[in-house]
């Protein structure tokens, strides 16, 4: 009975290893001895559940799309000399459970195809323009520790994330919110930029605990319908 049993505790560990999570390196500067140096070379390779750590460079990684469950980790999006640049993210349908954080994304994020993704973090990162959310959009979105230019916008299609928790990011920019019933915006400070409801005929969005920041010299109305 013993022996049976190690034998099937063996094979229990031998199931995991060969399941376990893949670290892949990337760096494309001159002379590195990463395990990739084309970033988006490196996802196509990686497996589902795969760790991308991706060094900072001066030089920009360029457009990358994900299109599988993985987690990219950049160094940092504020040190001066030691970023992790990419210019366009975009997200397929394929990109539920993805997890982005540590990178400055110098131009847009864009989730646009037709059926949604699911379970997405995006955390410590520089979103530099717009985030672009339409169409299938997100469910289970964290956005966190961020500093972001804009995000969604008016329309039919637009601004489409559900069950999101949108907290301690920096927003340069305004944010619009479609399906505000299942959107919570807290512990954020918005630098000359407003939260717009695009469907106040449903309700009010609710912003908790958050600072707004604004120089006019005109009279500003911080409590606009919806």
């Amino acid at each position: 009975m013993k022996r049976i049993t190690l034998i099937n505790t063996c094979f229990f560990l031998a199931m995991v290893y060969a399941t376990a999570q893949n670290v892949i390196t990337v760096d494309n500067s001159i002379g590195s001895n990463a395990n990739e140096s084309d970033l988006q070379t490196a996802i196509s390779n990686a497996n589902p559940g795969d760790i991308l750590y991706v060094h900072p460079s001066e030089t920009n990684y360029g457009n990358i799309e994900i299109d599988k469950p993985i987690t990219m980790i950049g160094f940092s999006h504020s040190s001066a000399d030691k970023q992790t640049l990419i210019t366009d993210l975009t997200l397929t349908s394929n990109a539920s459970n993805v997890s982005v954080s540590g990178f400055r994304i110098t131009d847009d994020l864009f989730i646009t195809d037709g059926t949604p993704i699911s379970n997405l973090i995006l955390e410590d990162n520089y979103f530099s323009s717009s985030m672009v959310i339409n169409n299938g959009g997100v469910d289970n979105l964290v956005l966190r520790g961020n500093i972001i230019n804009t995000m969604g916008s008016s329309g039919a299609s637009a601004s489409s994330f559900t069950n999101a928790l949108i907290t301690n990011n920096i927003f340069l920019g305004n944010i619009t919110v479609r399906l505000h019933e299942s959107v919570t915006i807290k512990n954020n400070i918005f630098l000359t930029s407003e939260v717009f409801n695009s469907r106040d005929e449903t309700g009010n969005v609710t912003v908790q605990n958050s600072i707004f920041i604004a120089r006019t010299a005109g009279t500003a109305n911080a409590n606009n319908d919806g």
